[in-house]
């Protein structure tokens, strides 16, 4: 009974495993969504950068806290020694017996009712904070959806020209087979098979290099998405965007201007050192605060001798506090954050230049990919018809081994050459709107 409840346990083992194993092993279909969803929820830059943003909301919490009332307690119990009175010359002395027991317990209550504007300053300055670390959190999730789009565009290419390559190698299996037929007849030369399987051994070299990469980028992939190494993805990116439906130039740059997230991080900087100015320049403005109080004493101590009474009493009252030092060392400090905020507006500045920049290339990048992509397809036309042409002539005899072999590397070329420029041009179009931070 024992072995058999065994055998059942390990069975069941090995079934799991197995089947843990095939579902890890199934491929996962990517779409531009579906990546992004993935992105979000699994890569650590982003989760890091989530954090961030989670920290300074904190911060925030605490800058907005400081226009709360600050109350205090406390409460202290102690031993009370015997005291000695003497004349001011120290004679005469005499001792005077104290009550022990030494009690005190006070309450006090203090709110700032006006600080120069450097309460609500650091508020926005910590609510500036807060602003900051989203934006920077859209900008690297910006980068890393960049990142990873490109490898997915990659790995797209990869699979294709892998599809590709498998066709020709089995055409140029088939072709030569039908040499070895006509060797046979005596029609061909061996010189001539020869070269042939050197072609396609050529072309198994270009499918294990293929391979190589696309195992290389499946890699990269996985890991950036924090899934299994082994895991392999299907790209399902298509061209849809990327016609001759795209937005005009001065489109992507208006599109630029208003959703660029540098841009809005040197503007946001802008306003940062403009809080911290009027921050300092609080400083040179006298502060009023309120306060009250409560308190209980036992013994009384200002009296000699010692009372060994209660006393409780309470009070309230303003407080008015002043920096005297400010009036010859805050002018300083203001005219260095000055210098810093316009450093900011100059960087402010530059990124649109920046980002003006980076339009125009993406741009040009773009339409360069479009006509590229035309010019491939007409080349893959033409080497098609020239494949089959070759291929007819060399069937009837009329072309040798050698024309057979460049019509084959032609074709292969041309349809590698077209692959390519798709790529390039999905790569371009999400260039652009890389860009202009929209993707």
């Amino acid at each position: 009974m024992t072995k058999f409840i065994m055998s059942i346990a390990l069975l069941s083992t090995m079934l799991f495993y197995n089947t843990g194993f095939c579902c890890a092993s199934q491929p996962v279909r990517l779409s531009v969504d579906s990546l992004f969803h993935l992105i979000d929820k699994r890569n650590h830059t982003i989760q890091l950068e989530f954090l961030n943003v989670k920290g300074a909301e904190a911060g925030g919490d605490i800058a907005r806290s400081s226009r709360l009332p600050h109350l205090s307690a406390s409460l202290s119990i102690g031993y009370l020694g015997n005291g000695d009175l003497t004349d001011r010359d120290f004679c005469n002395g005499m001792g005077i017996k104290n009550p022990h027991s030494n009690n005190n317990f006070a309450i006090e209550a203090m709110q700032t009712i006006y600080s120069g504007g450097a309460v609500s300053g650091n508020i926005r300055l910590a609510d500036l904070n807060t602003h900051i670390a989203k934006l920077s959190l859209m900008e690297n999730t910006q980068q890393v959806r960049f990142l990873l789009l490109g490898w997915l565009v990659d790995l797209q290419c990869l699979q294709n020209r892998l599809r590709t390559i498998e066709k020709n190698i089995t055409l140029a299996q088939q072709v030569l087979g039908n040499m070895q037929a006509r060797f046979k007849e005596g029609v061909i030369l061996q010189n001539d098979i020869t070269r042939y399987e050197l072609q396609i051994q050529d072309l198994c070299l270009q499918r294990d290099k293929t391979s190589e990469a696309v195992r290389t980028i499946n890699f990269r992939l996985a890991n950036s998405l924090d899934l299994p190494t082994t895991t392999e993805f299907v790209p399902e990116l298509t061209q849809s965007g990327t016609g001759d439906g795209i937005m005009s130039y001065s489109e992507w740059q208006e599109q630029a201007r208003s959703s660029n997230l540098s841009i809005q991080k040197a503007d946001a900087s802008i306003s940062l050192n403009k809080t911290k100015r009027r921050i300092i320049t609080a400083d040179k403005y006298p502060h009023l605060s309120l306060f009250a109080y409560g308190k209980f004493d036992s013994p009384i101590v200002t009296e000699v001798p010692v009372l060994n009474k209660n006393i409780m009493y309470w009070g309230f009252g303003a407080t008015v506090s002043f920096n005297i030092a400010s009036l010859y060392t805050t002018n300083r400090r203001i005219h260095q954050e000055r210098i810093a905020e316009d450093a900011s507006r100059e960087a402010y500045n530059v990124s649109i230049k920046q980002v003006q920049d980076n339009v125009k290339s993406a741009y040009e990048n773009y339409l360069t990919a479009v006509s590229e992509l035309r010019t491939r397809e007409k080349s893959l036309e033409l080497a098609r018809q020239n494949y089959t042409t070759v291929n007819n002539r060399f069937e009837d005899g009329m072309a040798l081994v050698t024309d057979m072999v460049d019509a084959a590397n032609v074709l292969l070329t041309a349809e590698i050459g077209v692959e390519d420029a798709q790529t390039m041009l999905l790569f371009c179009h999400y260039k652009l709107k890389y860009t202009t931070h929209t993707l």
